[in-house]
């Protein structure tokens, strides 16, 4: 017996179907696939001794650095290896005799990344990295024409011969340079979305960041692109914020969980 063949409707709903069906599996597919998280740094650095080390330390923008991993240092040489997640901003410090003698900034990130540090005074540290470094480097050459025209417009205003008019358009060149500055990091932060440099570069910003800018980069960072350690750390500190603001007065977080009183809001 001949199949009668599906109506036009039928068939609509069909191809919508397979069509649905074919991106889902095209999604997972694509999430499925892993994400290279080994990093390798390799280093030189003149007046460390074998025995020596180089220190790594995590920056964020918001606490001091923080020691993560120690190199022994051999014939001039240094190494680490490990994973990372994303991409963060890292600074390294080689020691003779318990002394730093040098330090680099530098971008830890999935990649194989040199650090030859400078041998004489004045040198620059050569850092070969992997893409986020390169547009760490660019953002900090756009950067830097900002820091040199408020350091021009500082120096009129500690200049002790400049008259009140002139004091007062330092002023206020300062402000309108600073949120010119301001309003460069945050394009640089969306236009760079997908990407952990969006991530780093929010991490470095966030402490001069006004909490309205903060809100909207982080539902822009958190809808746009996977969550990166700095946005899980901002939004980490969020709940923390929030449940200690949800505390009744007077009443400790460890109080509460005990059921006990919180008597140390009555101390002096």
């Amino acid at each position: 017996m001949d199949t009668p063949l599906p109506s036009p409707l039928t068939m609509k709903k069909l191809i919508i179907s397979l069509l649905v069906a074919t991106a889902i599996v095209a999604c997972s597919q694509q999430q499925s696939v892993e994400v290279p998280t080994d990093y390798n740094v390799t280093g030189t650095v003149d007046g460390c001794a074998d025995g020596d080390t180089v220190m790594m330390y995590l920056v964020d923008g918001l606490n001091p650095p923080v020691p993560t991993d120690t190199a022994i240092v051999k014939n001039h040489r240094f190494s680490f290896n490990g994973k990372v997640e994303g991409a963060r901003l890292q600074l390294l410090v080689p020691m003779h005799a318990g002394e730093p003698i040098n330090v680099a900034f530098f971008v830890l990130e999935a990649a194989n990344i040199s650090v030859t540090f400078a041998k004489h005074e004045g040198e620059r540290t050569i850092i070969v990295g992997g893409p986020t470094q390169k547009l760490y480097e660019d953002y900090l050459e756009a950067d830097h024409k900002y820091s040199v025209k408020i350091k021009a417009a500082r120096d009129v205003f500690m200049d002790s011969t400049a008259t009140e008019q002139e004091l007062l358009d330092a002023e206020l060149a300062i402000d309108s340079i600073y949120d010119a500055r301001m309003e460069f990091a945050k394009r640089e932060i969306r236009n760079h979305i997908p990407s952990a440099f969006s991530d780093l570069l929010y991490s470095i910003c966030e402490p001069s960041l006004s909490p309205e800018d903060q809100d909207e980069l982080l539902r822009v960072l958190g809808e746009l692109q996977p969550q990166y350690p700095a946005y899980k750390a901002a939004m980490a500190r969020r709940a923390r914020r929030d449940s200690v603001a949800a505390q009744p007065s007077g009443l400790s977080p460890e109080a509460k969980t005990a059921g006990g009183t919180d008597t140390t809001s009555a101390l002096p």
